[in-house]
């Protein structure tokens, strides 16, 4: 998750995009108020929408090994998925000032993370986020070749489309712009 982030700041779109900056501020300010009621020994953050009940139920759980501060990848990825969709759901707003590629990159990220957050895969391992950013565009916003070519994991994208819904035919988009199939 921290690769991820480091990957927003890198590419600039923590600082360039409004929706990008909302979102991820939704994902950190659940992490953050988790923390702060664990550092004052409060009981965990009630509020269930933000992620901060998660990320305290994670913060809270028994030590695994020196690497792990907390419980297990399931509470972090709770805590990260919970503060993520109360984001995307408080950003819809400001997705129409993102062009027509980066809303298409957005949908494609938007589907990997669920994938990975419901399968379990350790993206932050020593070559998962690596090889999942690799394929991600360096710079904002992302072109209509990048945004075209990024992987893709629709296994949810039901459940994404409640959420955030694709720009409308972007496949075809693709297809008759970059991919020429």
């Amino acid at each position: 998750m921290l690769g991820f982030l480091q990957y927003l700041i890198d590419s600039k779109r923590i600082d360039k995009s409004l929706w990008w900056n909302k979102v991820d501020r939704a994902i950190v300010q659940g992490s953050l108020s988790a923390w702060s009621d664990y550092e004052r020994r409060t009981s965990a953050s009630s509020s269930v929408t933000t992620g901060a009940h998660e990320w305290g139920k994670y913060i809270r759980g028994p030590k695994i090994n020196d690497r792990h501060v907390g419980g297990s990848w399931r509470q972090a990825w709770n805590g990260h998925q919970r503060g993520l969709w109360h984001g995307v759901a408080r950003s819809g707003s400001l997705v129409v000032h993102e062009t027509y590629a980066e809303r298409i990159f957005i949908w494609k990220v938007l589907n990997n993370v669920e994938y990975y957050s419901r399968t379990g895969i350790d993206i932050d391992g020593a070559l998962g986020v690596g090889i999942v950013l690799a394929g991600y565009p360096r710079t904002y916003p992302a072109t209509g070749f990048t945004a075209c070519t990024t992987l893709n994991r629709e296994d949810y994208g039901t459940f994404v489309s409640r959420y955030y819904k694709p720009p409308s035919g972007w496949r075809d988009w693709c297809n008759r712009s970059y991919l020429n199939t």
